[in-house]
């Protein structure tokens, strides 16, 4: 079954590299990662382009900041399966 993750990001950028690196080390793959960026620059972009070879990752700019906002920005990129919301400092274990 594939699932989603829905996350919204706003200024961490060294933090979100040990979130990509968690998914990199995953042995199941039917997942998509969605990221909503609401920095006014594109560092965000730039590191998860570095990771776009080792898993989907759909990269959205947000128009405003706030939570909520970025969820539901990303709720519209998914059309079935399971939706989880991490933050942007979490690691899953492999």
């Amino acid at each position: 079954m594939k699932f989603s993750l829905i996350m919204g990001t706003y200024g961490r950028d060294k933090i979100l590299r040990s979130f990509l690196e968690s998914l990199r080390k995953q042995t199941y793959r039917d997942f998509k990662f969605i990221i909503v960026d609401q920095n006014t620059d594109y560092r965000i972009k730039r590191i998860c382009d570095e990771y776009s070879l080792d898993f989907e990752i759909r990269y959205i700019r947000a128009d405003k900041p706030g939570l909520s906002h970025a969820r539901n920005i990303g709720l519209k990129h998914i059309s079935d399966g399971i939706i989880a919301f991490p933050d942007d400092d979490c690691e899953y274990p492999p």
